[in-house]
């Protein structure tokens, strides 16, 4: 019977490595999935829109809404124009 030597580590065995790869990976789809990275997430929240040029962007909107009344998730051009001047870019 051949004995391992004790200088090979556990860290370097070819199962342990890609187990760790597979958690890794598992972690960083759950972070993605989750919104951490969008960009919606470094939104300021406490923005309030007093002076729009945009007619689809109301007066006084309050952009800490945006989530609440699912803004980011709607496809339209009114939602579009609210994000972007949530964003700071409008």
């Amino acid at each position: 019977m051949k004995k391992k030597s004790a200088s090979r580590s556990a860290f370097f065995n070819v199962r342990v490595l890609i187990g760790l790869l597979v958690v890794l990976l598992g972690v960083f789809l759950a972070l993605a999935g989750s919104g951490s990275f969008s960009a919606l997430a470094q939104v300021p929240k406490h923005l309030i829109i007093t002076n729009s040029k945009d007619p689809l962007v109301p007066n006084g909107f309050d952009c800490a809404l945006v989530q609440e009344k699912h803004i980011d998730t709607q496809e339209n051009f009114r939602a579009g124009a609210i994000l972007k001047a949530c964003e700071g870019e409008g």
